[in-house]
Protein backbone atom coordinates (compact mmCIF):
# COMPACT_ATOMS: atom_id res chain seq x y z
CA UNK A 1 0.00 0.00 0.00
CA UNK A 2 2.94 2.57 0.80
CA UNK A 3 4.54 1.73 -2.70
CA UNK A 4 1.17 2.27 -4.30
CA UNK A 5 1.01 5.83 -2.27
CA UNK A 6 4.39 6.50 -3.48
CA UNK A 7 3.82 6.28 -7.02
CA UNK A 8 1.07 7.95 -6.61
CA UNK A 9 2.39 11.11 -5.51
CA UNK A 10 5.35 10.68 -8.03
CA UNK A 11 2.54 10.88 -10.79
CA UNK A 12 1.09 13.38 -9.45
CA UNK A 13 4.27 15.21 -9.14
CA UNK A 14 5.13 14.65 -12.86
CA UNK A 15 1.78 16.58 -13.71
CA UNK A 16 2.45 19.37 -11.82
CA UNK A 17 5.72 19.99 -13.35
CA UNK A 18 4.30 19.51 -17.00
CA UNK A 19 1.87 21.82 -16.35
CA UNK A 20 4.10 24.31 -14.89
CA UNK A 21 6.62 23.83 -17.60
CA UNK A 22 3.72 24.61 -19.92
CA UNK A 23 2.53 27.64 -18.37
CA UNK A 24 6.56 29.24 -18.27
CA UNK A 25 6.55 28.64 -22.26
CA UNK A 26 3.08 30.45 -22.73
CA UNK A 27 4.59 33.54 -21.10
CA UNK A 28 8.13 33.07 -23.07
CA UNK A 29 6.92 32.82 -26.32
CA UNK A 30 3.60 34.31 -27.11
CA UNK A 31 2.14 34.35 -30.46
CA UNK A 32 1.11 37.26 -32.78
CA UNK A 33 -2.81 37.34 -33.99
CA UNK A 34 -3.36 35.99 -36.66
CA UNK A 35 -4.77 37.93 -39.70
CA UNK A 36 -8.33 38.84 -40.00
CA UNK A 37 -10.41 38.65 -43.13
CA UNK A 38 -11.66 42.08 -43.15
CA UNK A 39 -15.08 40.67 -44.65
CA UNK A 40 -15.49 37.67 -43.00
CA UNK A 41 -13.99 38.39 -39.81
CA UNK A 42 -12.51 35.47 -39.50
CA UNK A 43 -8.75 34.19 -39.33
CA UNK A 44 -7.12 34.37 -42.94
CA UNK A 45 -6.04 30.98 -44.52
CA UNK A 46 -1.91 32.33 -43.82
CA UNK A 47 -1.03 29.77 -41.38
CA UNK A 48 2.47 30.34 -41.73
CA UNK A 49 2.30 33.40 -41.15
CA UNK A 50 3.29 33.32 -37.00
CA UNK A 51 6.05 30.69 -37.53
CA UNK A 52 9.13 32.56 -37.74
CA UNK A 53 12.10 30.99 -36.98
CA UNK A 54 12.01 30.56 -32.92
CA UNK A 55 15.60 30.36 -32.62
CA UNK A 56 15.96 34.03 -34.54
CA UNK A 57 13.48 35.85 -31.80
CA UNK A 58 14.31 38.68 -30.11
CA UNK A 59 13.57 38.26 -26.53
CA UNK A 60 15.86 40.02 -24.33
CA UNK A 61 15.50 41.53 -20.22
CA UNK A 62 15.73 45.51 -20.49
CA UNK A 63 16.73 47.34 -17.34
CA UNK A 64 14.28 48.73 -14.93
CA UNK A 65 13.85 52.05 -15.66
CA UNK A 66 10.84 54.66 -15.28
CA UNK A 67 9.48 54.33 -18.63
CA UNK A 68 6.31 52.59 -19.56
CA UNK A 69 7.62 48.95 -19.60
CA UNK A 70 4.44 46.53 -19.73
CA UNK A 71 4.99 43.70 -22.11
CA UNK A 72 6.49 40.71 -19.45
CA UNK A 73 8.38 40.62 -16.19
CA UNK A 74 11.17 37.90 -15.47
CA UNK A 75 11.39 34.89 -13.54
CA UNK A 76 13.98 36.59 -11.10
CA UNK A 77 11.80 39.40 -10.87
CA UNK A 78 14.80 42.30 -11.24
CA UNK A 79 14.41 43.57 -14.74
CA UNK A 80 11.32 43.60 -17.67
CA UNK A 81 11.81 42.16 -21.02
CA UNK A 82 10.10 43.52 -24.42
CA UNK A 83 9.25 41.56 -27.50
CA UNK A 84 10.86 42.44 -30.84
CA UNK A 85 10.22 40.79 -33.97
CA UNK A 86 13.15 41.14 -36.53
CA UNK A 87 12.00 41.46 -39.99
CA UNK A 88 13.55 43.20 -42.90
CA UNK A 89 11.63 46.11 -44.85
CA UNK A 90 10.80 45.48 -48.60
CA UNK A 91 9.02 48.07 -49.68
CA UNK A 92 6.70 51.14 -48.32
CA UNK A 93 3.68 52.08 -48.96
CA UNK A 94 3.10 55.48 -47.84
CA UNK A 95 5.12 57.33 -44.64
CA UNK A 96 3.53 55.39 -42.30
CA UNK A 97 2.60 51.83 -43.76
CA UNK A 98 5.29 49.48 -44.94
CA UNK A 99 6.08 45.88 -45.75
CA UNK A 100 8.68 43.70 -43.78
CA UNK A 101 9.39 40.29 -44.21
CA UNK A 102 10.29 38.27 -41.28
CA UNK A 103 13.02 35.72 -40.93
CA UNK A 104 10.69 32.57 -41.62
CA UNK A 105 9.88 34.33 -45.22
CA UNK A 106 6.68 35.68 -44.24
CA UNK A 107 5.39 39.33 -45.37
CA UNK A 108 3.58 41.38 -43.32
CA UNK A 109 2.20 44.76 -43.95
CA UNK A 110 2.81 46.97 -41.21
CA UNK A 111 1.01 49.87 -39.79
CA UNK A 112 2.92 52.24 -37.51
CA UNK A 113 1.38 52.73 -34.33
CA UNK A 114 1.15 56.32 -33.09
CA UNK A 115 1.78 58.34 -35.95
CA UNK A 116 -0.26 59.58 -39.36
CA UNK A 117 1.47 61.06 -42.19
CA UNK A 118 -0.31 62.46 -45.09
CA UNK A 119 -1.39 59.91 -47.75
CA UNK A 120 -0.22 59.63 -51.29
CA UNK A 121 -3.09 57.43 -52.18
CA UNK A 122 -6.24 58.80 -51.11
CA UNK A 123 -9.48 58.09 -53.11
CA UNK A 124 -10.77 61.29 -52.80
CA UNK A 125 -7.87 63.52 -52.10
CA UNK A 126 -5.39 61.84 -54.14
CA UNK A 127 -1.46 62.93 -52.76
CA UNK A 128 -1.93 65.27 -49.53
CA UNK A 129 0.18 67.98 -48.79
CA UNK A 130 4.07 66.88 -47.53
CA UNK A 131 2.81 63.26 -48.44
CA UNK A 132 5.02 62.64 -50.69
CA UNK A 133 7.99 63.77 -49.06
CA UNK A 134 6.96 61.62 -45.85
CA UNK A 135 7.00 58.25 -48.45
CA UNK A 136 10.33 59.40 -49.39
CA UNK A 137 11.97 59.76 -45.81
CA UNK A 138 10.49 56.76 -44.71
CA UNK A 139 11.57 55.27 -47.74
CA UNK A 140 15.19 56.39 -47.49
CA UNK A 141 15.52 55.54 -43.84
CA UNK A 142 13.76 52.05 -44.15
CA UNK A 143 14.10 50.71 -47.45
CA UNK A 144 15.85 47.08 -47.47
CA UNK A 145 17.04 47.78 -43.47
CA UNK A 146 16.39 45.28 -40.56
CA UNK A 147 14.13 46.51 -38.27
CA UNK A 148 12.88 44.90 -35.20
CA UNK A 149 8.82 45.12 -34.49
CA UNK A 150 7.05 45.72 -31.33
CA UNK A 151 3.55 45.46 -30.53
CA UNK A 152 1.34 46.89 -28.20
CA UNK A 153 -1.96 45.20 -26.92
CA UNK A 154 -3.83 45.56 -30.42
CA UNK A 155 -1.81 43.90 -32.77
CA UNK A 156 -3.87 44.36 -35.50
CA UNK A 157 -6.10 46.72 -37.57
CA UNK A 158 -9.30 46.21 -38.60
CA UNK A 159 -7.65 45.79 -42.24
CA UNK A 160 -5.50 42.65 -41.13
CA UNK A 161 -2.06 44.96 -40.81
CA UNK A 162 0.20 44.61 -38.27
CA UNK A 163 0.55 47.08 -35.79
CA UNK A 164 4.01 48.16 -34.47
CA UNK A 165 6.64 50.47 -32.68
CA UNK A 166 9.37 49.96 -35.93
CA UNK A 167 12.88 50.11 -33.98
CA UNK A 168 15.72 50.60 -36.42
CA UNK A 169 18.37 48.56 -33.81
CA UNK A 170 17.31 46.92 -30.28
CA UNK A 171 17.02 49.20 -27.14
CA UNK A 172 18.77 49.06 -24.39
CA UNK A 173 15.63 50.48 -22.92
CA UNK A 174 12.54 52.79 -23.39
CA UNK A 175 14.03 55.88 -22.05
CA UNK A 176 13.56 59.01 -24.15
CA UNK A 177 16.49 58.93 -25.64
CA UNK A 178 16.52 55.73 -27.14
CA UNK A 179 12.95 56.17 -28.24
CA UNK A 180 14.69 59.53 -30.20
CA UNK A 181 17.53 57.85 -31.70
CA UNK A 182 16.20 53.88 -32.67
CA UNK A 183 12.55 54.19 -33.23
CA UNK A 184 11.31 54.90 -36.65
CA UNK A 185 7.48 56.22 -35.20
CA UNK A 186 9.33 58.82 -32.87
CA UNK A 187 11.45 60.15 -36.02
CA UNK A 188 8.76 60.88 -37.78
CA UNK A 189 6.77 63.24 -35.64
CA UNK A 190 10.61 64.31 -34.53
CA UNK A 191 11.01 65.73 -37.99
CA UNK A 192 7.68 66.49 -38.84
CA UNK A 193 6.78 64.16 -41.15
CA UNK A 194 3.76 63.04 -39.33
CA UNK A 195 1.13 63.93 -37.40
CA UNK A 196 0.29 62.19 -33.25
CA UNK A 197 -2.74 59.43 -33.89
CA UNK A 198 -3.33 58.14 -30.40
CA UNK A 199 -6.04 54.89 -30.86
CA UNK A 200 -6.78 53.12 -27.28
CA UNK A 201 -5.56 50.80 -26.33
CA UNK A 202 -2.21 51.14 -28.02
CA UNK A 203 -0.70 54.18 -26.33
CA UNK A 204 2.41 52.97 -25.32
CA UNK A 205 4.44 55.92 -25.99
CA UNK A 206 1.71 58.18 -26.50
CA UNK A 207 3.35 60.66 -23.91
CA UNK A 208 6.52 60.86 -25.44
CA UNK A 209 4.63 61.07 -29.08
CA UNK A 210 2.83 64.26 -27.76
CA UNK A 211 6.11 65.82 -26.52
CA UNK A 212 7.61 65.33 -30.36
CA UNK A 213 5.02 66.50 -32.26
CA UNK A 214 4.60 69.44 -30.13
CA UNK A 215 9.05 69.74 -30.79
CA UNK A 216 8.43 69.37 -34.32
CA UNK A 217 4.95 72.30 -34.59
CA UNK A 218 6.85 75.27 -32.32
CA UNK A 219 10.01 74.88 -34.43
CA UNK A 220 7.78 74.75 -37.91
CA UNK A 221 9.65 71.15 -39.21
CA UNK A 222 8.46 69.69 -42.23
CA UNK A 223 4.51 69.79 -42.78
CA UNK A 224 4.09 72.49 -39.89
CA UNK A 225 6.32 74.82 -41.80
CA UNK A 226 3.26 74.81 -44.59
CA UNK A 227 1.14 78.07 -43.65
CA UNK A 228 -2.61 77.32 -43.75
CA UNK A 229 -2.01 73.87 -44.40
CA UNK A 230 -2.17 72.32 -40.26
Amino acid sequence: MKRLNRSFRRYILYIVVFLALIWAESLVHPRIAPKVDPNSGKPSNTAGINKYDEKNRSLYRLPQTKGKIRDFTSEQGNGEQIRLIPGTVTRTVDGDTVYVRLVSGDEEKVRLTGVNTPEIHHPQKGVEPYGREAADYTRSHLSGKKVYLETDINERDKYGRLLAYVWMARPSSTTDSEIRAKMFNARLLLDGYGQLMTVPPNVKYADYFQNYQREARENNLGLWGIKGTF
